[in-house]
């Protein structure tokens, strides 16, 4: 069963699982959805339309390993989430990563620290992302690569 989420005061359209702590110093913009687990470093950017920590939607014909319980979601400090990024449950993000818009990072996707991940990539799950690293718009990244 999903947590509940609810509206929050801190920005427009705004909505998250109850006892989400949000730094003082992110910017948050309107219509963002922030799921239970998720863990947010200092001065954060979540732009338009982002989903952070969602939980694990797979077909029940997918080969995807189905998550049990709630996984951690870490966004580190200094990161920007562009507009209708969606990351899902049990990914962790390295301090000032930019994610463009359109962006999908799957369960157990790791983006190391100042890497770039271009728009509209999407990365399947356990996809692992050096330090640095600049991905091209448009890419999709199998299942367990490591780059």
């Amino acid at each position: 069963m999903r947590p509940k989420l609810v509206p929050s005061d801190r920005a427009p359209g705004l909505f998250v699982v109850p006892g989400t702590v949000i730094p003082d110093d992110a910017e948050i913009a309107p219509h963002v959805t922030i799921y239970a687990g998720v863990e947010l470093g200092a001065g954060v950017s979540l732009e338009q339309g982002a989903i952070i920590g969602r939980p694990q939607q797979i077909d029940a014909r997918s080969r995807t390993p189905v998550q049990l319980g709630l996984q951690p979601t870490f966004i580190g400090e200094g990161v920007r989430v562009g507009s209708y990024t969606v990351v899902v449950a049990g990914a962790r993000i390295g301090d000032h990563v930019y994610l463009s818009d359109n962006v999908l990072i799957r369960e157990g996707g790791t983006v190391a620290e100042e890497a770039m991940i271009g728009r509209g990539t999407v990365m399947r799950g356990d996809v692992v992302i050096g330090a640095r690293t600049r991905i091209l718009n448009n890419t999709l990244i199998g299942p367990s690569t490591v780059i």
